[in-house]
């Protein structure tokens, strides 16, 4: 296995992970893991099954001290959360790394706010609650959605600058080409405005293969056409295989490695104690099997 083979986006049974943080660290040990963080959804004002519990919150702080203390010195650990942007509900990033003093935290995109009527479209979960939610909310208006989407993101960016932006376009994934395909003018121009934003405040984009593996969409968050932007506005790239069970690993790692390699990526970057530092891509290839390196 490659000595930098990390994953930097891991939830565990804190959240809708299925397993202890120590069975995690188990298996990454058994694959020959180097890096590993740990990134619960942070808790939310509504009732949900997904996200960390308030009460929870410094339980899953000490488990991480917990594991630390015991896997150490065989893995680089970090404490992170992925914590969901809504504007004016959700509690500031800069609280949470104030809280739980995290090593890093993943912004994402989960639930988009309608500014008009301030109902929520939930864009993960089942696809039929893409186009449920996209009917009561929007009105069946997809690219009124799509454009709030891309808003939210851009809005999470400017104000609560994350250190990493969780799978960027994932908008398109309940979609499935049904109401709009992502080679569209008008989404490519939201997508690439929003990279923009990226570039002008800072911040890590993921290469994210959750929807590959899980067979819910054919291709990374984001595509490789914005893989390729990214490279062309200078934003650091990392690899994501945004694990729910620690099976997912590996399999994760390497769908998003493919991507990488197939969009032209030379370097990725990966947490160091002193920030982020870019590693070769090779330095992966050389122990992992792809598609386009043999």
């Amino acid at each position: 296995m490659a000595q930098h083979f990390f994953s930097y986006h891991t939830h565990s049974d804190f959240c809708d992970g299925k397993a202890s943080m120590s069975d995690v660290c188990e298996q990454a040990i058994d694959l020959g893991m180097k890096a590993l963080a740990f990134t619960s959804h942070a808790p939310v004002p509504f009732e949900n099954t997904y996200s960390l519990r308030f009460e929870a919150l410094m339980d899953y702080r000490n488990a991480f001290d917990a594991v630390k203390s015991r896997y150490g010195n065989r893995l680089d650990l970090f404490l992170g959360l992925e914590a969901d942007f809504i504007p004016g509900e959700t509690v500031s990033f800069y609280e949470w790394r104030k809280l739980l003093k995290l090593d890093f935290i993943i912004g994402s995109v989960h639930l988009v706010k309608d500014p008009l009527s301030g109902q929520k479209w939930f864009i993960d979960g089942a696809p039929e609650n893409y186009e449920k939610g996209l009917k009561i909310v929007y009105d069946g208006d997809i690219q009124r959605g799509v454009r709030d989407y891309f808003q939210q993101v851009r809005q999470m960016i400017r104000s609560e600058r994350p250190d990493i932006i969780g799978h960027i376009d994932k908008v398109k994934m309940n979609n499935r080409d049904r109401f709009f395909h992502p080679s569209e003018a008008w989404f490519v121009k939201d997508f690439f405005q929003t990279l923009d934003v990226v570039k002008e405040i800072g911040g890590v984009v993921e290469i994210n293969s959750r929807g590959i593996y899980r067979g819910k969409y054919h291709e990374c968050f984001p595509h490789v056409d914005g893989i390729r932007r990214c490279m062309e506005l200078g934003i650091p790239l990392t690899l994501a295989s945004d694990t729910h069970q620690p099976i997912e690993l590996e399999h994760g790692f390497d769908l998003a490695l493919e991507t990488a390699v197939l969009a032209g990526v030379k370097n990725v970057v990966m947490f160091q104690p002193n920030g982020w530092q870019p590693v070769p891509v090779v330095q992966f290839c050389s122990h992992h099997s792809t598609k386009e390196v043999r």
